[in-house]
């Protein structure tokens, strides 16, 4: 019982769920990183496959690899950020980019704005 005369309440036991929900978590996060991953591996090769065919597909994926690798790394965001400051023409081309993308791509490429000093 608690002070207020409530029920403590009462944590279910892995005999309850069969799973630690936890446990669960770390698995699908795990699964979902690597699939992430793997479709930007994927959306990167094809990129660098196509590049140089006549129909303009190679640098739209390329552009659709490096935004899933942002939006899913933090060190990522982090480096293009830097990147992003330290060159203004690349800052320049991103932020052409951002206000030309749908609004998913341009919030996580929004993330990777330098910060003011």
């Amino acid at each position: 019982m608690t002070s207020r005369g409530l029920p403590a309440r009462v944590h279910k036991s892995v005999s309850d769920t069969g799973v630690w929900v936890s446990d669960l978590h770390d698995f699908l996060g795990t699964n979902m990183k690597i699939l992430w991953w793997s479709l930007a591996a994927a959306l990167i090769l094809a990129g660098l496959v196509t590049v140089w065919l006549p129909i303009p597909t190679g640098v739209p994926l390329l552009a659709l690899g490096m935004i899933v690798i942002v939006g899913t790394n933090r060190s990522a965001a982090r480096m293009l950020r830097s990147r992003r400051r330290k060159t203004p023409p690349l800052n320049d081309a991103i932020t052409w980019v951002e206000d030309r993308s749908p609004l998913r791509f341009a919030r996580i490429l929004k993330r990777t704005r330098p910060r003011k000093k």
